[in-house]
């Protein structure tokens, strides 16, 4: 029983630790998968800003908010070559697992970008 108890303990933290880590890294697929929609929506010139954030959000699953989507580049093609857009979106990951929790401190940051060339 005791050594069931101690090999059973290491085992389950060692099984929430690969959940965690895999939710992460689903996670940030996930964001990075929105920041390809909302370039994608970006580089069409009649949509404005609020709608490719919204765009953006939708992709996210709930995963985002406006707030957390970021806009940056001219979406305007007066010349050739026409210019880039770059969307960048944001997260924070927090872990359920308490001691994978205190082991990277309370949550991760998580940032995704993607970048595409303004259609004419």
């Amino acid at each position: 029983m005791v050594e069931f108890a101690i090999a059973g303990l290491l085992f389950f933290y060692m099984l929430f630790g690969i959940l965690d880590f895999g939710r992460a890294i689903f996670q940030y697929n996930d964001l990075a998968s929105s920041a390809r929609e909302g370039a994608r929506a970006a580089i069409v010139q009649s949509l404005t800003d609020d709608q490719v954030k919204d765009y953006t959000v939708q992709a996210s699953a709930g995963l985002l908010t406006t707030g957390d989507v970021t806009i940056s580049g001219s979406r305007t093609c007066n010349a050739v070559p026409c210019p880039t857009v770059t969307i960048t979106v944001q997260h924070t990951f927090t872990p359920i697992t308490p001691l994978i929790g205190n082991l990277i401190g309370g949550s991760i940051t998580m940032t995704a970008s993607s970048t595409m060339v303004v259609e004419q």
